[in-house]
């Protein structure tokens, strides 16, 4: 296969990729009432927003990520914040 065909099927897979994320991110919403929901991928050190509604998409030290209240724990749970802005952590 040409190196061009393999980019351009890369290109189209990312595309449809994408778009099913944002509608499973859309249901979510729906499903819990909420105006914001996203897709959080955590490395050891930082954590990305990859796909996000009612966020900004980005990159941010695991410090600064409720991500961490809720995995850390030796058994990892659902964490429910209904105000982020009032929020300690």
């Amino acid at each position: 296969m040409h190196l061009q065909n393999v980019s351009n099927l890369c290109t189209t897979l990312h595309a449809r990729l994408l778009t099913q994320i944002a509608k499973i991110l859309t249901s979510l919403s729906r499903v819990f009432n909420t105006s914001s929901v996203l897709l959080t991928l955590c490395g050891e050190q930082r954590v990305w927003i990859r796909n996000a509604i009612g966020f900004s998409a980005g990159e941010f030290a695991w410090r600064w990520a409720f991500c961490g209240w809720s995995l850390a724990p030796p058994t990892p749970q659902v964490l429910v914040i209904e105000d982020t802005l009032q929020d300690a952590r």
